[in-house]
């Protein structure tokens, strides 16, 4: 297997592999090791991935060659309060366990209202760790169908979109 091509992450001039790397259930750090050494820059993972172990893994397989892939992690602000000070922890937490100082992309996770990223906490925080140097770029995830890119897009939080695509 081979990477074909590398493409532009939309307007963030991140080059990243035609083919990406989740790690949603994955349980060998090897196995992505051996993706970045094929070509693949781009791995995805979130905080709630096997209860952040996901990250860990991430972490423990590409320290060692972080400035030669692109990560992004997600966070799911769906339950309970949300505050300025928590969204920093967790992130820094997320820092931490991919052992890196910086996140790609930071995403918040299975938006289903684009409201959400109106939150003036929410946008604070985000603003701040960009601020600090500790994220490079905002987004969201969703799987519902309903939202669309052209609504997305009107939102300045928004730099990139990761949405539901089934080959149904």
């Amino acid at each position: 297997p081979k990477i074909i091509k590398y493409n532009t992450l939309g307007q963030t001039g991140l080059k990243v592999s035609d083919v990406s790397c989740g790690a949603i259930s994955l349980f060998e750090p090897n196995v992505l090791r051996y993706a970045q050494e094929l070509g693949v820059t781009y791995f995805d993972t979130a905080e709630s991935y096997m209860r952040s172990r996901s990250e860990s893994l991430i972490g423990d397989a590409l320290s060692g060659v972080r400035d030669k892939v692109i990560l992004t992690t997600k966070h799911n602000y769906s339950r309970g309060e949300i505050t300025k000070d928590s969204i920093i922890q967790r992130v820094e937490e997320s820092l931490k366990r991919m052992k890196t100082d910086y996140i790609d992309v930071a995403m918040c996770h299975g938006v289903d209202d684009l409201k959400l990223l109106e939150n003036p906490e929410l946008r604070s925080a985000y603003a701040q760790l960009k601020k600090d140097g500790k994220i490079r770029f905002t987004g969201f995830s969703t799987h519902n169908a309903k939202l669309t890119l052209k609504q997305a897009l009107d939102n300045d939080f928004v730099e990139v979109v990761l949405v539901i695509y089934n080959h149904l």
